[in-house]
């Protein structure tokens, strides 16, 4: 947009403003409205009320746009509390879709939609159970709701979901907050069993990365003792009795210390617990089916030697 302009989402007694510009921004600020969340501006309980921002705008030439679409945060708020379980949310204010396309795990509608620079805000669905998260907007022409994972960060402390050989999945396109509930649910599990799929090859990829004999790195320890390694554990647990109590608290209470719990020097330890992890997971069914193992080959027989009976007799010229 040309002019610096804030775009008006009207519900009940509550404005949500988003200014588009570092200019409109500054109008909101001056204006003494209250700052949610990422680029996000209320108007409630008439501070300031709207003929009040109209005037600060028209003076600093910011255009007011009203929408009459829902904001995505209220849309977003609908679906976490239609799904299963507790889902907390929060919302962004897009001046900008460049760094947003960094974090969808989609290959769907929402990335086509965000990567036309068309959607101004999205909203962020996160379960702290399963530490799921989806990313929510509206399609701007049809005003469909797109939902899609948000990309996991697997590591510790940079490298991110991408990396593993999980596949990236479709996200959903539905027309109403009832339809996007019915598509997610079935999806749900689906999608943890790929983080948790995603946890188990990051610890695995450090065990491959750490030789057995040598030592593990600070990130590589912190990365198991800190990061992966008591998501993992926890939901193995929980999955079902696979351990006797002591050795339950054991291995959470050595996966729950301070960083570099062992002697450097003693990287079988973290070896031991890292493979135990991967154990413990697959057993419980935690993250996706694993492809059969290749039947060996079989060797070809030598041919047999001749004898008698199968020895090729040739006629003589």
């Amino acid at each position: 947009m040309s002019q610096p302009t804030i775009i008006l989402h009207t519900e009940g007694t509550r404005v949500t403003a988003l200014p588009q510009s570092t200019d409109a921004d500054q109008v909101l600020r001056s204006s003494r409205a209250r700052h949610e969340d990422d680029g996000i501006y209320a108007l409630d309980d008439g501070t300031p009320s709207l003929d009040q921002l109209a005037d600060l705008a028209r003076l600093r030439s910011v255009h007011l746009v009203r929408s009459d679409r829902p904001f995505i945060g209220s849309t977003a708020r609908s679906l976490a509390d239609a799904l299963p379980g507790t889902w907390l949310t929060e919302s962004y204010n897009l001046n900008r879709s460049d760094w947003v396309l960094a974090e969808v795990w989609d290959r769907g509608p929402l990335v086509a939609a965000l990567a036309d620079s068309l959607v101004t805000s999205v909203a962020v669905i996160h379960n702290p159970a399963s530490e799921m998260e989806f990313m929510v907007a509206e399609h701007p022409a049809t005003h469909d709701l797109l939902v899609g994972p948000k990309t996991p960060v697997l590591d510790f402390p940079s490298t991110t979901f991408i990396a593993t050989h999980v596949p990236t999945p479709n996200g959903i396109r539905a027309s109403s907050v009832a339809d996007a509930t019915q598509q997610l649910i079935p999806l749900i599990p689906a999608l943890d069993r790929a983080l948790c799929e995603g946890r188990i090859q990051r610890i695995a990829a450090d065990l491959a990365e750490t030789p057995t004999g040598s030592t593990a790195t600070d990130e590589t320890l912190g990365n198991l003792y800190l990061d992966q390694g008591p998501r993992l554990a926890r939901r193995a647990l929980d999955a079902g009795t696979l351990l006797t109590e002591p050795e339950e608290d054991d291995l959470l209470d050595r996966l729950r210390r301070e960083r570099c719990p062992i002697d450097r020097d003693e990287t079988q330890a973290w070896r031991v617990d890292a493979h135990r992890i991967i154990g413990l997971a697959r057993a419980a069914g935690l993250g996706l089916p694993q492809p059969p193992e290749p039947a060996p080959r079989i060797r070809s027989l030598p041919p047999a030697p001749p004898t008698a009976t199968n020895r090729t007799t040739g006629r003589q010229r």
